[in-house]
C-alpha cells in the first residue's frame, strides 16, 4: 500500500472513530440522565411567587403568585414536551398576602397554558428550547424558561460547573448526599456574581442599557432537590433573592425582588408515544431570559409618572402606605 493510501485510510479511520464517539456520547448522555422516561408522563404541582418591595422603607410589597400543573412527556431521545395546565395567576398589593385575580393575570394564565414547550436535554442539561411560532408573548416564554431552569441538574462527577439558564451563564456548585435507598438529596448553589449574558436592565430615564454593579446589590440563588433512585426528580425548592442598594446604608435598605418556587411530583403514568410538532412550526432558542426590546424615543415621555406623582401628593393616605401608587410610580420610571 502506498504512503498516500495509508494516510487516507488512517484519516478515514480517525473520522469514523470521532463520529462514533460523538454518537455514543449523545446516546450515553440521554440514556444516563433518565429524568423523564419513554412512555411516561410526569405530572408536578407548581407554585411560584415573585415579590417586589422596598426593604427598610415599608412593609408593603407587590406580589404575583402562579400555581399550575406541569407535565412532561417523552418525545424521542433527548427531546421532551412541557405543558402547563390548571394555571392560576394572582396579584397582591400591600402588607398582607391577599391575592386576587385581575384582567391581566387572567390573560397571562390563559397564555401560559395555550402552547406546549418542546426542549432538548442531555446529561440533565437543557441544551435548547423550541417554542411554537405562535408563542408571541416573551413574558410568558420567560416564565416557562424559569420553570424549566428549576429542572436542570447536571449529571457528572464535577462539583463546580457552568450552566446556562434563565439567569445567565453562571458558575454552579453541587452538594450531593446519597442515601442507602439509592435516592439522592442535591443542593445547587448559583454564584450570581459570576453570571455572564445576564439580562440587561432598562430605564426610560437612563436612555442607555446598563448592567447591575455588584457593589450596589446583594444576590443569592439556590435549589434543593429530592431525587429518586432512578433519577426522577421528586421535589424541587428554589429561591432567588436580589437587593439593590442605590445609597450607602448600614441597614441593608433598598429595592428587593424575591423569587420562590416549590415543585412536587404528583404522579407518573403510562401514555402512548406523543406526536411531534412539525419542525417548521417551532424555532430554536435558549433558556436565557429574553427582554421585550422596544424602541425608545430620544425624549422619553414621563407624563405617566408625573400624573401618578401628582395623585400621590393629593392622596389623603401617607406615601408609604399607598403601595399601589408607589409601585406604579416605580414602574413608570
Amino acid at each position: 500500500m502506498s504512503y498516500d493510501k495509508k494516510i487516507t485510510v488512517i484519516l478515514v479511520f480517525l473520522l469514523a472513530l470521532e463520529v462514533s464517539s460523538y454518537s455514543f456520547g449523545n446516546q450515553g448522555g440521554c440514556k444516563k440522565a433518565k429524568i423523564f422516561r419513554k412512555g411516561r408522563r410526569y405530572e408536578y404541582s407548581y407554585l411560584g411567587v415573585v415579590e417586589n418591595g422596598v426593604k427598610g422603607a415599608s412593609e408593603n410589597a407587590a406580589r404575583m403568585r402562579i400555581s399550575a400543573r406541569v407535565t412532561f412527556d417523552y418525545i424521542s431521545r433527548c427531546q421532551y414536551f412541557m405543558q402547563l395546565t390548571q394555571v392560576k395567576v394572582e396579584e397582591s398589593f400591600g402588607a398582607r398576602d391577599v391575592y386576587r385575580l385581575t384582567p391581566s393575570s387572567v390573560a397571562s394564565a390563559s397564555a401560559l397554558k395555550e402552547h406546549p414547550l418542546r426542549f432538548e436535554m442531555d446529561h440533565g442539561i437543557i441544551t435548547d428550547v423550541r417554542p411554537v411560532l405562535r408563542e408571541r408573548r416573551k413574558d410568558v416564554l420567560n416564565i416557562k424558561r424559569g420553570i424549566l431552569s428549576a429542572f436542570q441538574l447536571k449529571w457528572s462527577r464535577e462539583r463546580i460547573v457552568t450552566e446556562t439558564d434563565v439567569s445567565g451563564v453562571c458558575s454552579v456548585r453541587y452538594y450531593v448526599t446519597r442515601h442507602q435507598s439509592g435516592a439522592k438529596s442535591v443542593k445547587k448553589v448559583k454564584d450570581l456574581s459570576s453570571c455572564e449574558k445576564r439580562a440587561l436592565a432598562h430605564s426610560n430615564i437612563e436612555t442607555i442599557q446598563y448592567k447591575p454593579v455588584s457593589s450596589i446589590y446583594d444576590a443569592s440563588s439556590g435549589c434543593e432537590y429530592e431525587v429518586r433512585k432512578k433519577n426522577a426528580i421528586e421535589k424541587v425548592v428554589c429561591n432567588e433573592y436580589y437587593l439593590v442598594r442605590p445609597f450607602s446604608t448600614p441597614y441593608g435598605a433598598g429595592s428587593y425582588t424575591n423569587i420562590s418556587q416549590v415543585i412536587i411530583l404528583q404522579k407518573v403514568q403510562r401514555i402512548p408515544p406523543r406526536k411531534q410538532i412539525n419542525s417548521q412550526e417551532v424555532y430554536r432558542t435558549s433558556l436565557l431570559y429574553e427582554h421585550n426590546h422596544e424602541e425608545k424615543s430620544k425624549s422619553p415621555d414621563i407624563s405617566k409618572a408625573v400624573t401618578v406623582l401628582q395623585k400621590l401628593v393629593q392622596s389623603k393616605k401617607k406615601f408609604p402606605t399607598d403601595c399601589k401608587l408607589c409601585c406604579r410610580t416605580y414602574i413608570c420610571f
